[in-house]
């Protein structure tokens, strides 16, 4: 029928702002059935990248989509974090191959490729969105550099380079107060 939006322009509507990736509970909630997720992972126009997450159209996904895929696959209060929500903010680059998220204490097992940091909690204050993508904020990400080991030169060269890309230290004050 004209105008109705068919399955896999959901799925690459849904990729398209992920980098490539999707999971499963997105597909489901914008109206796909598990047998055509399964039909389609069959088919091979779904790749498994960890369970429950797919790259959409072929198995190789960039830095953005091993960002989403790791954030999807740690669940919903997952946020990108440490040295990847470093690099994500382009205050500190970071070849590392695993994908660090933080949880809360409730998040889900560990998986490969992904450095699991469990939080007893994480506060709005923690947390924000770079283009959809839940990672901690600039001030939340230079204290986890910090106390991840960070120091001295390093340390000084990340705060330098979050100047220069203009971000946003309002919530580092509040942040520090209560740590």
């Amino acid at each position: 029928m004209r105008g109705e939006v068919g399955p896999d322009r959901i799925i690459a509507a849904i990729a398209e702002r992920q980098g490539g990736v999707a999971a499963r509970r997105q597909l489901v909630a914008a109206g796909l059935t598990h047998r055509q997720i399964d039909r389609r992972i069959a088919a091979g126009r779904l790749h498994v990248l960890f369970r429950g997450v797919y790259a959409v159209g072929h198995r190789v996904v960039g830095v953005l989509g091993r960002w989403w895929a790791a954030v999807l696959a740690c669940g919903d209060e997952a946020v990108l974090s440490h040295f990847s929500a470093g690099h994500a903010w382009r205050i500190r680059a970071s070849a590392a191959a695993g994908v660090d998220v933080s949880v809360g204490r409730g998040g889900h097992l560990r998986r490969p490729g992904i450095r699991l940091h469990r939080r007893r909690s994480l506060t709005a204050a923690d947390v924000t969105r770079l283009d959809g993508l839940p990672v901690t904020t600039p001030a939340r990400t230079v204290l986890d550099l910090a106390a991840a080991g960070l120091r001295g030169v390093r340390l000084e060269a990340v705060i330098d380079r979050a100047v220069h890309e203009r971000l946003d230290f309002s919530d580092l004050e509040p942040l520090l107060a209560t740590r």
